[in-house]
């Protein structure tokens, strides 16, 4: 519990010793159009991959939208896991 303590307290102590960076508006722009491209990825993955299942469903099924559909084995799924 002790050094569970003092671990804290270190951490703590070492947050203040981080400096500030002096960056320029060049810079501080550079980084926000990545971090905002970097966000438009995460968030336009499950767009991208409802569309790739819609596309397998419609393939291979007479599904359409609205229906569910369950996969009972789907291709490449070993891979995925690593198996």
């Amino acid at each position: 519990m002790k050094r569970a303590a003092l671990a804290a307290l270190a951490l703590i102590g070492a947050a203040g010793l981080v400096h500030a960076q002096n960056l320029s508006a060049d810079d501080i722009g550079r980084r926000t159009v990545e971090r905002r491209a970097v966000e438009a990825v995460i968030w336009g993955m499950p767009a991208v991959n409802t569309d790739l299942m819609y596309q397998a469903m419609v393939r291979q099924t007479q599904g359409a939208w609205n229906q569910i559909v369950y996969w009972s084995c789907m291709d490449g799924a070993r891979g995925a896991r690593g198996i």
